[in-house]
């Protein structure tokens, strides 16, 4: 999810102490037991001396990224602009890298027909080259995490998009089960045509 989206700067000083800093250095996130490296530098600019004839982007961060940052970036001019864009204290507020105690893993997966559905559920689809389409349907609550492979609460752990995809019906729900998820949570199934469309329940 977007943070503060962009830090500027119009110092190579600056920009280089950054660089140099963030080199090597990663965020790890343990989910269950798959451990996920994200390399601070993934949200730098890469810019030359030259370029700095003005301002210019060079952090563009998610907000699990700024909370690491304020929190261990040395860069005042980075800590200077969380500062200006954050409430006071907001940021002590996001719990990043922590599983909720109501997630868990092995929930009961059914699927179901919804007022949407014309067709019998297919393994595969109605076309064996489809891939399915698995979206939330809990508003912004859950957002999905390829690197993860993963639904997870917004800010808490990396995350891109709102869409998981899957060839078949049973590798859904084998996926679904070893992901911790809250009870109660409906997922959409969309296959390729109209009317190819399914609620998943969680419970």
């Amino acid at each position: 999810m977007a943070g503060i989206d962009k830090t500027y700067t119009s110092s190579w000083k600056e920009y280089k102490e950054l660089v140099d800093w963030a080199r090597g250095r990663t965020i790890d996130f343990k989910y269950g037991k798959k451990t996920v490296k994200m390399p601070i530098s993934n949200a730098i600019y890469e810019w030359n001396e030259e370029d700095f004839t003005r301002e210019k982007p060079v952090l563009n961060t998610a907000t699990w990224e700024d909370k690491y940052l304020i929190e261990n970036c040395p860069c005042q001019f980075v800590i200077d602009r969380l500062k200006q864009v954050y409430h006071r204290g907001y940021l002590d507020t996001i719990q990043y890298n922590v599983i909720p105690e109501d997630f868990k893993t092995n929930r009961k997966i059914s699927i179901v027909r919804d007022k949407d559905t014309r067709f019998p559920l297919k393994n595969k689809g109605l076309n064996s080259f489809n891939w399915w389409w698995v979206q939330a349907d809990w508003g912004e609550k859950l957002t999905y995490s390829t690197e993860l492979d993963a639904w997870v609460i917004p800010d808490t752990f990396p995350s891109n998009t709102n869409t998981m995809h899957a060839k078949t019906v049973k590798s859904v729900i084998r996926r679904l089960r070893k992901m911790y998820l809250p009870s109660g949570v409906t997922f959409t199934l969309q296959g390729r045509y109209v009317g190819e469309r399914y609620l998943i329940k969680v419970k």
